[in-house]
């Protein structure tokens, strides 16, 4: 049986956890320690990695702990190690468009061979999927198509240069989706941008009945099955 587990998504800080017969594998730490405990019900020695998508200390915030207590970090960004490999999991990092910052996606294969794309903070993903047939895709959709400009000019480009909209998500399922899809997660939704029941209702028209569609928020989990 596989998990997903949301500690926090968004501005305030992003951790999520993938459990495969009960090894871990953390995706960012941009919440307090004992938050991201919390996420893996205090099972620190069962966490085979953590991936750290980007600096910003929303998704990097608890890094430098979980890498004190002994987890494998697993950081391409800055260390241009692309592929991981450890206890059954398998992981190849990709470059992901986020205003001008280093910024890392994965692809991943768990120990049960379910394959899984996790990306965050992105303008859009340059790279197609489906030969790989990808059962589970764990992606940003940040805001609407029509957003509030806003007088904060630097903020507004950075909205639209540096996370997901709507429109984008969807044509990026559209041309992923595989008879082998099973679960979209969507993660970090604006505030004041997005809107959860109408990205969830037009992600959902474009993966089709048969596939599960969830907005990911603290507390969240998902038997992915």
């Amino acid at each position: 049986m596989i998990e997903f587990r949301c500690a926090g998504t968004g501005s305030s800080g992003n951790a999520f956890s993938i459990i495969d017969d009960g090894k871990i594998i953390l995706l960012d730490a941009g919440l307090k320690i004992n938050e991201i405990k919390k996420l893996i019900d205090w099972k620190v020695g069962d966490v085979v990695a953590c991936f750290v998508s980007h600096e910003h200390l929303d998704h990097s915030k608890s890094a430098i702990k979980l890498s004190n207590m002994g987890i494998q970090m697993f950081e391409p960004y800055k260390c241009g190690n692309q592929t991981f490999k450890s206890q059954g999991f398998y992981a190849k990092a990709f470059p992901v468009d986020h205003n001008g910052t280093e910024n890392r996606g994965i692809y991943m294969v768990t120990p049960s061979g379910e394959k899984i794309v996790y990306a965050i903070d992105f303008e859009f993903i340059r790279f197609n999927f489906k030969k790989l047939g990808i059962n589970h895709f764990i992606l940003e959709c940040n805001h609407l198509d029509e957003i509030d400009r806003g007088e904060n000019e630097s903020n507004f480009a950075h909205v639209l240069r540096g996370h997901c909209a709507l429109s984008t998500l969807k044509e990026f399922l559209r041309v992923n989706q595989t008879d082998e899809l099973r679960t979209v997660i969507l993660t970090h939704l604006s505030d004041t941008n997005g809107d959860p029941v109408v990205m969830k209702d037009e992600i959902q028209k474009v993966v089709g009945d048969k596939v599960k569609v969830y907005v990911a928020k603290r507390g969240l989990e998902v038997i992915l099955d």
